[in-house]
């Protein structure tokens, strides 16, 4: 019997009883030759056929790419190529639109820039993301409002959007200066567009404005303990004795923070909602990493939203976080059970561990008058932090009294070498040359950010014009060898924005258009770009991975709108991204 391949092997119900006899038999007889060759060829083939298997079972994905071509791609040598390629998440080649075109596979993804200027992703080295995340979507803003009218029409539209007993909260990052009125608002005209909503205005670190109801909640015991509320109130004062009609009440950095902490907390939807919609913010202002320093009166829980949304790859900038001291008195203990338990922790190149953050001993912070039991509680935690290799930033503010802190940290030098750690020290705009040398013999770097963009004519009133002529010396800095990183300490104190940080840094100017310290201090656009890039990387040890567009680099850029290195440096402030790339993916898109 002849079987065609086209024929169904299926036996009909009128075939003969021998013919199925016939085939049964044969059918046994294949199925027997089968086993035994399988049997006798298994254990030279198996290892080839798992593989295959597994082959078969997972494909290979293809790879992602992108070609950006017709722009002007910074270089690290501050030349500029035409094209860029990008392959999953590193920098493939960079060259002409021809040469990019070349290598490109059929696959690509191509995007004209049309002559469209492309810098590498910018790293705030000193920014508060994690706790302005976390709030973002329970906060409203006057980041570049510039009239007292529209600053209290966010107010009352916050106002009108929202259920009564929500309350409305303003966290920073504004200055009477940027409204043309030049004041703040009163409690009265926040009651006016309030419509009953309690309301908070923190400015800066030095004062905060409640509304009627606003005081009324916090004292009603509905919210918090009303005797802990009149405590922490009564640290502060009536921002001007004469006349008490403002509402603004001035106290201590720690009492405004105590205050905050009074304030209703988001829950655990809005933490993740507000995280991912500020690090898109960040995005579209071309930041693709962010170094946070802590804070102190952020707990340790407050970390757990970002690390949930890393474990589910939803992070669109990479974060690299220090840790405060969480509690006084107990701060080298506690370190060493935080270090235990960060170890434990896989690093997925989103958010990764750094070191301890500006807050390492509660007697130190903010202190600038520490006795010698102070200094000696810091010299102890520095000298452990050393002998660990981590990583160390610092928090100063001013240089009169900056020695105590150098002094700390050259007595650990002489037990313990940090000159290879990387420490560096936050603020300290005004620090002098002699100062600066200690610190580059130290190996220690300096965070500079453009706190006096906003604090410029407060600054003058208390110190003078003369001691505003040559801050922040970054210049001198750059020449006796010390690495300055650059941020803005964002939110409460400063706008987020770093192309306003950018600005400021080159021509010293303030939001009010106060001119600043010099132009023989002053960096180049070059040498201002790098230390948003380059120089913030070297702080994490990623300098030979992040911060330049070159092969074999992380693919993090930023496609502007305008050319930073051509347009008038009053606009820069106002540059945007069209396209950003994190990771080689796509995490800010206008250019559709």
């Amino acid at each position: 019997m002849k079987l065609h391949s086209h024929q169904s092997l299926r036996l009909k119900s009128n075939s003969a009883p021998l013919t199925n006899a016939l085939l049964g038999l044969c059918l046994r007889l294949c199925l027997r030759l089968c086993f035994c060759f399988c049997f006798c060829f298994y254990p030279l083939k198996a290892c080839a056929a798992g593989v295959a298997s597994e082959l078969k079972a997972a494909p290979v994905q293809p790879v992602r790419e992108i070609a950006l071509i017709n722009g002007k791609i910074t270089q690290p040598d501050y030349s500029f190529a035409q094209a860029i390629l990008v392959k999953d998440n590193l920098i493939s080649a960079v060259g002409t639109d021809q040469e990019i075109r070349s290598k490109a596979s059929k696959d690509a993804k191509i995007i004209d820039l049309r002559g469209a200027t492309v810098i590498p992703g910018l790293i705030d080295s000193h920014i508060h993301a994690v706790r302005a995340g976390l709030t973002f979507d329970s906060e409203v803003n006057w980041i570049g409002v510039k009239t007292l009218p529209l600053a209290l029409s966010v107010i009352k539209s916050k106002a009108l959007s929202t259920p009564k007993s929500q309350w409305i909260i303003v966290a920073g990052g504004w200055t009477e200066t940027q409204f043309k009125e030049q004041r703040k608002p009163t409690q009265a005209e926040i009651d006016r567009v309030a419509g009953g909503h309690p309301v908070y205005i923190q400015h800066f670190y030095d004062s905060i404005l409640l509304s009627t109801t606003a005081i009324q909640a916090l004292l009603s015991g509905t919210h918090s303990n009303s005797e802990k509320t009149r405590e922490l109130l009564s640290r502060l004062s009536p921002e001007d004795l004469q006349t008490l009609d403002t509402g603004w009440l001035t106290g201590s950095s720690r009492a405004i923070s105590d205050v905050y902490n009074l304030l209703p907390r988001p829950t655990r939807v809005k933490e993740r909602q507000g995280t991912l919609h500020f690090f898109k913010e960040l995005n579209s202002l071309g930041i693709t990493g962010v170094m946070d320093p802590g804070g102190y009166n952020l707990p340790l829980s407050a970390y757990d939203t970002i690390g949930e949304l890393d474990t589910k790859h939803q992070l669109t900038l990479r974060v690299r976080y220090s840790i405060c001291a969480p509690q006084k008195d107990a701060e080298l203990e506690d370190f060493k059970s935080i270090l235990t338990s960060q170890l434990k922790k896989s690093e997925s190149g989103f958010y990764n561990f750094n070191g301890l953050g500006e807050n390492v001993v509660w007697s130190m912070y903010n202190n600038e008058h520490p006795t010698d039991n102070d200094k000696e509680q810091l010299r102890k935690t520095l000298l452990w932090a050393a002998q660990q290799g981590l990583n160390v930033t610092l928090h100063w503010n001013n240089n009169d009294s900056f020695h105590h802190l150098l002094e700390v940290l050259e007595s650990v030098q002489q037990e313990q070498p940090i000159t290879q750690l990387r420490w560096s020290v936050a603020h300290v705009s005004d620090v002098t040359p002699q100062n600066l040398t200690r610190m580059q013999a130290l190996g220690v770097g300096w965070h500079v950010q453009n706190n006096f963009y906003y604090q410029g004519e407060t600054f003058i009133q208390k110190r003078g014009l003369n001691a505003s002529s040559s801050i922040p010396r970054i210049q001198t800095a750059f020449q006796l060898g010390v690495r300055v990183s650059a941020g803005t300490d964002a939110h409460r104190v400063m706008s987020y924005n770093p192309f306003a940080a950018l600005e400021w840094f080159l021509d010293g100017r303030t939001v009010a258009g106060l001119q600043m310290g010099s132009a023989q201090e002053r960096p180049s656009r070059e040498e201002a770009l790098a230390m948003y890039t380059t120089h913030s990387a070297f702080e994490s040890f990623e300098e030979n991975t992040r911060g330049q567009l070159a092969k074999g680099y992380l693919a993090d850029l930023v496609v502007l709108d305008k050319d930073y290195f051509t347009v008038p440096i009053d606009q820069i402030g106002a540059l945007r991204s069209k396209l950003t790339l994190v990771d080689g993916l796509v995490v800010y898109d206008r250019l559709k």
